[in-house]
């Protein structure tokens, strides 16, 4: 989905980012670890324990050092998708491993205080990025050029969710004196939906 205006001078350029797509979120520095145990596919972390029983035995060993774990569920059918919610699909899917973190890993990441309940959604929004990855959900681009064509500002690393949202989360990195060529490029994408 390529989108391009120019307004004013400055022209707007936004593209599917074909360099990080084939980038895994558990390269990033994630809260959660992912222990994930399957014979056909390679998934989730690289530093656990090689196996089910070893993992079991390093639970059993470290339950006071685990603040929070969820299990991981699989649906293996034209495709791999990753959840902590079973799939109810006897066939196709069944539990993987879990994700995990310590109070350890809390505090490295300043969240100590955080409560389970926030926990366990920090890790589930870990999943659902491993899951837009299995899935191939791509990644975006913006590149944002004055009217001498030299680049003001070009990041990448943003979903396609909600338009609105999308065309928000890109605003937050550039000054708001061009918001205005987003704002344009938007109403464009709508006004092309309808």
């Amino acid at each position: 989905m390529s989108m391009h205006i120019k307004r004013k001078g400055i022209s707007l350029n936004i593209d599917v980012d074909y360099s990080f797509n084939n980038r895994s979120p558990r390269e990033d520095d994630n809260l959660g670890v992912m222990a994930c145990y399957h014979s056909r596919y390679s998934l989730g972390d690289e530093n656990v324990p090689k196996t089910y029983e070893e993992f079991k035995e390093w639970y059993n060993n470290n339950k006071d050092k685990v603040a929070c774990m969820l299990p991981l569920y699989l649906y293996d059918h034209s495709g791999l998708r990753m959840s902590v919610n079973d799939f109810n699909d006897r066939w196709d899917s069944g539990q993987v491993g879990w994700i995990y973190c310590t109070h350890e890993a809390l505090k490295q990441h300043g969240l100590e205080d955080k409560t389970r309940s926030e926990i366990a959604k920090l890790l589930i929004n870990e999943v659902n990025a491993y899951d837009e990855y299995l899935i191939g959900e791509p990644y975006y681009y913006f590149c944002l050029r004055d009217e001498d064509d030299n680049i003001i500002d070009s990041i990448t690393g943003f979903k396609s969710n909600k338009i609105d949202d999308f065309f928000n989360d890109m605003k937050e990195y550039v000054d708001e004196k061009y918001h205005f060529v987003f704002d344009a490029l938007l109403k464009k994408q709508k006004e092309n939906q309808l």
